[in-house]
């Protein structure tokens, strides 16, 4: 293999690397509760986003639903 390939193959590994899971998972985390002002800085679609991880959190991992 030349030089080349070896750098681009390096390159790829140390890329895909970043993609790997720290082990946590969505129970890990807990539920997200923006502060006061989120709700207007926000898109719509940022807000269905956050609604629907708390709702998986609260139907696989038992979280309390945020108020």
């Amino acid at each position: 293999m030349d030089a080349k390939k070896v750098i681009v193959l390096l390159g790829l590994i140390f890329v895909l690397s970043g993609c790997s899971s720290t082990g946590g998972g969505l129970c890990s985390m807990g539920p997200f509760i923006p502060d006061i002002g989120a709700g207007e800085r926000w898109t719509l679609n940022e807000k269905r986003k956050l609604i629907a991880r708390n709702n998986a959190g609260v139907e696989v991992c038992g979280w309390e639903r945020p108020a």
